[in-house]
């Protein structure tokens, strides 16, 4: 067992931009955070045909969340290629029931130029591989057609070839492989010594804060175990939205945690642990770092590895090199 720490090494490019040819789904332009359209939950794999991919969450369009995608032969290419929207929520199988409708009970208030009754609902897209198997899974929203409970829903689709996705539907015909707790949104999915652990951001039902991370453990994929409380708070803070985009991966013993306070500034946040059910609850115990990235993930080619963020949110998402030094 070897402590480490995440160290971004060079200059970032960027691969995605902010789209600006959705037709009709285009949205207002972002002159300030948290407003206007915006690139933000993002995922990058190779597909089985050897080509890299990436699929984003695109808020305050004219419909509200949706997904992305480009495509690139080479991860260190910058400006990879436009493939257009790659998904938006359906209703019929039980996503984004309620819309988004509300705000300040527990709901975030639609972005400028986005009736609540349009708002749709997608978030954050995390694909795993299994054998010849694709799975994506990403935030579903509401999973109540009344909005009466504050919960929603973590959603699974499938895919042979790595980018054409067929929705997973149980014997109701919804998409989701859980509700909940509150919120449930962000997915990060890892494999270690043969069990599947799915970290996620929620809340406690009928609230906002504080938001926590979730983790719940599966040996196929489609079910779950229950879900189990495993970080938050600490100097990072308790307040709605400070704990968000769980990114966790394994090194030489430990697993480390990396959690975004808030994109704009970039503030993620690092935590190390023997235990992947704990990383600190309501203390820094096991803080390490932190970083200039936002919704960061890491990918691996080879011996090299790589960084995501989003942190300029209304331009898009960059790479930077990462190297891992000795703590």
């Amino acid at each position: 067992m070897r402590k480490l720490k995440p160290v971004l090494a060079g200059e970032p490019w960027q691969v995605a931009g902010n789209p600006k040819n959705l037709g009709e789904l285009q949205g207002p332009a972002s002159t300030a955070p948290f407003e206007g359209q915006e690139v933000v939950d993002h995922h990058i794999w190779r597909d089985a045909g050897g080509t890299w991919r990436c699929w984003a969450c695109i808020r305050g369009t004219a419909v509200g969340r949706i997904f992305y995608s480009w495509e690139s032969a080479s991860l260190t290419t910058p400006d990879w290629k436009e493939t257009g929207v790659a998904m938006r929520r359906s209703r019929e199988c039980g996503e984004s029931l309620n819309d988004r409708g509300r705000s300040h009970t527990g709901r975030v208030a639609c972005s400028p130029g986005v009736t609540a009754e349009r708002k749709e609902w997608l978030q954050s897209p995390f694909v795993v591989r299994e054998g010849d198997t694709y799975f994506l899974f990403y935030g579903g929203g509401d999973a109540d057609p009344c909005g009466a409970l504050y919960a929603s829903s973590i959603c699974l689709a499938t895919s042979e070839d790595g980018f054409r996705f067929t929705r997973h539907r149980d014997v109701c015909g919804n998409s989701r492989i859980f509700v909940g707790p509150g919120e449930a949104r962000d997915p990060c999915v890892v494999k270690h010594e043969g069990t599947w652990y799915l970290y996620y951001s929620g809340a406690e039902t009928g609230t906002i804060a504080p938001n926590k991370f979730y983790v719940r453990t599966s040996r196929d994929l489609f079910h779950w175990s229950s879900s189990r409380e495993v970080h938050w708070g600490g100097s990072a803070g308790s307040a709605p939205y400070e704990c968000e985009c769980p990114y966790v991966t394994y090194k030489e013993g430990y697993f480390y945690l990396f959690r975004t306070k808030n994109y704009a500034t970039g503030s993620t946040y690092v935590y190390r642990s023997a235990d992947p059910f704990d990383f600190g609850i309501g203390n820094d115990d096991c803080l390490v770092c932190s970083i200039d990235v936002a919704a960061p993930e890491i990918i691996t080619e080879g011996r090299e590895e790589y960084i995501s963020s989003c942190k300029e949110m209304s331009k898009g998402i960059v790479l930077h090199r990462l190297r891992w030094e000795s703590d």
